[in-house]
């Protein structure tokens, strides 16, 4: 057993102090150039801004086991650690007094665990397991965590084709390319101005409805509502 054990962690342990040990041949070389190369560095920094950008909890999951498991789980990926939390739920007397479980690790441990791995992709399926690989390794998907202030001006530089491919990748862009605020800024970018008449007609038919109208056809409906506005307010007037 002992020697089970110690294989299990060499692996691990080698993988948390391989950026403390200096190894002799290539490797050492690598290392001494890293410390020289400003790109390395400048990378380094970059990489350390964009994380600030992230939020603490990074993906959740929760959810009931494949059956005839009718136990409870729930998954989080935070920036430093991974928490897997577990509820029996059985009506054999025996898991009656059957606390809650709760497992917490490094994201570096979790990478090695193929245990804990293997219950993810049972009861959450091997895409959860691979995207919560991914984040673990430091993939993170910063777009989607942009917030939509800035995942707006980043939309103001897309062309239209581009701004639907886009709304075709996941639940968060398809809001927000069908937004009032984005055809709003649509529209506010491609007219010279927009008057208050106009942005009044916007918000009544929806900004995207006011981008996809020709300039003509905008006017007729611009000047019916004004007169439409006149009447009611010479109705008024004369009551």
């Amino acid at each position: 057993m002992a020697k089970t054990t110690e294989k299990t962690q060499w692996p691990l342990n080698h993988f948390l102090c391989s950026h403390h040990i200096k190894i002799s041949g290539r490797q050492e070389q690598d290392s001494r150039d890293d410390d020289w190369n400003p790109y390395f560095h400048g990378n380094q920094l970059k990489a350390s801004k964009m994380a600030s950008l992230l939020e603490d909890k990074l993906f959740e999951v929760s959810g009931q086991g494949a059956a005839p498991n009718k136990d409870f789980y729930q998954f989080v990926i935070t920036k430093t650690e991974v928490i897997w939390r577990f509820w029996k739920i059985s009506v054999r007397s025996e898991f009656r007094k059957t606390r809650p479980g709760e497992l917490k690790q490094p994201h570096e441990y979790y990478l090695h665990d193929s245990q804990l791995q293997h219950q993810v992709k049972v009861v959450f399926g091997e895409n959860v397991l691979l995207y919560t690989q991914g984040l673990c390794s430091g993939n993170f998907d910063y777009l989607a965590r942009l917030s939509d202030r800035l995942l707006l001006r980043v939309l103001s530089f897309l062309e239209l084709e581009d701004v639907q491919q886009l709304r075709c990748t996941s639940r968060k862009f398809q809001k927000l390319c069908d937004s009032e605020q984005f055809w709003e800024q649509a529209v506010r970018s491609r007219c010279d101005t927009v008057t208050l008449e106009m942005g009044s007609l916007a918000r009544e038919l929806g900004w995207k409805k006011v981008f996809f109208t020709n300039k003509l056809q905008l006017q007729k409906q611009i000047s019916r509502r004004r007169q439409k506005q006149e009447n009611v307010g010479t109705g008024a007037d004369v009551m």
